[in-house]
């Protein structure tokens, strides 16, 4: 399990890390919009960004970043992936992650951070179903050898 969880959180900050080299130093994580199609067959992709310390009420600079064909609508699905979505995503799947770890390495005692007892049989299995659930998500990725994931485990 240790090496599942590993691998698990080198793949989510990998994405993390891809997603904020994307947006430049100075700016807030950009945001990426459909804009208005070119041409009538070509929709723009555009990339709405903020300064550090900028507010959604202060105006973003608005750049063009890509055109995308216009039929089977992957203008909408590049636009659903822009940095500031996948930095929010791959914060959420390593706090869910750091999570089931503390649960999976806690002794009879131990509390949550509610100061709750953590009934370890129990909790330990299901945070160790979450891990593998989370690892799911990332089946297609280069496993670097790790096999349980692509060894055949399904959710």
């Amino acid at each position: 399990m240790i090496e599942l969880v590993d691998w698990l959180r080198a793949t989510i900050e990998r994405d993390k890390t891809g997603a904020q080299l994307v947006t430049c130093g100075g700016y807030q994580a950009a945001e990426w919009r459909v804009g208005p199609t070119r041409g009538g067959r070509w929709p723009t992709i555009e990339e709405h960004a903020r300064l550090i310390g900028e507010t959604d009420a202060d105006v973003p600079e608005v750049a063009v970043i890509a055109f995308a064909e216009d039929g089977r609508n992957q203008h909408e699905h590049i636009a659903r992936h822009d940095p500031r979505d996948v930095i929010a995503r791959c914060e959420a799947d390593l706090a869910i992650l750091a999570r089931c770890e503390r649960v999976i390495n806690a002794d009879w005692g131990d509390r949550d951070e509610t100061g709750h007892f953590i009934t370890v049989p129990i909790a330990s299995r299901l945070a160790r179903e979450m891990v593998h659930v989370l690892a799911w998500g990332y089946r297609f990725r280069d496993l670097a050898g790790y096999t349980e994931v692509a060894g055949g485990w399904t959710p």
